[in-house]
């Protein structure tokens, strides 16, 4: 699995009002926010927070506070929710089939803090 990258108010609901690590960084380059499977965010999308992302400090990394987007220094332990494939086992006429489909599922949020990998 890998962090877990809201794309929209829908998904940040989703969260809790926690801060918690999203997957979204510019770490290759400034102000382009991807996630760990190559999608962007747009830094004028209405998921930021007001005056976000303002890219003070290096701030490389993205976190969710009260359900909007704020980037932050990647040092700054958090907590995280995991995004994990999931394999779908179906049957068609007896025989199984299996389907391996990326679906957010999302993991508890972990007690423990820690620094985005990603």
């Amino acid at each position: 699995g890998w962090l877990w990258a809201p794309k929209n108010e829908e998904e940040l609901g989703l969260g809790t009002s926690r801060e918690y690590w999203t997957g979204w960084n510019d770490r290759d380059l400034e102000g382009t926010f991807m996630d760990m499977k190559n999608n962007t965010l747009r830094s004028d999308d209405s998921v930021w927070d007001d005056r976000e992302p303002n890219y003070h400090n290096e701030k490389d990394c993205v976190k969710s506070k009260d359900m909007r987007l704020n980037d932050e220094d990647c040092d700054k332990k958090l907590s995280f929710y995991c995004d994990i494939p999931v394999t779908k086992i179906a049957t068609s006429k007896g025989t199984p089939t299996t389907t391996t489909t990326a679906i957010t599922s999302i993991a508890a949020l972990q007690d423990t803090t820690t620094r985005p990998n990603n």
